[in-house]
């Protein structure tokens, strides 16, 4: 089920976003342990104007969002977030406090989709 939803600004290099996309799933996979056949990595674009932030951050912030069910270790939590940013940081060239993540456990009761699911 994890779903990682990455915001960034349309300007990035086509090249960049499709390893970006890439490279967070195959982190997904492998820090959090999960079957090949699940989890999203999903990527948003904004246009430069559309985005705004504070005069000390680059106007190229990424912002992630990672939906998950809960039940894993702070340990493995941290280990995949620090995967994350180094990810992003490194495809993407943005400063590592320009980089903001947002975890958020969803109880597996209040996730619906997919063929298999009962509602």
């Amino acid at each position: 089920m994890p779903l990682i939803k990455v915001h960034i600004c349309s300007a990035e290099a086509p090249a960049n976003k499709a390893l970006l996309v890439k490279n967070l799933r195959e982190i997904m996979v492998e820090t959090l342990q999960i079957d090949k056949t699940i989890g999203q990595v999903i990527l948003y674009e904004a246009q430069p104007q559309h985005r705004s932030i504070y005069a000390d951050r680059s106007n190229n912030f990424v912002f992630l969002e990672v939906l998950m069910y809960p039940g894993r270790t702070a340990e493995m939590k941290e280990i995949f977030m620090k995967g994350v940013v180094k990810s992003v940081h490194k495809t993407l060239r943005v400063d590592i406090k320009d980089i903001n993540c947002c975890l958020i456990e969803v109880q597996q009761d209040n996730w619906f989709g997919s063929m298999n699911h009962q509602y």
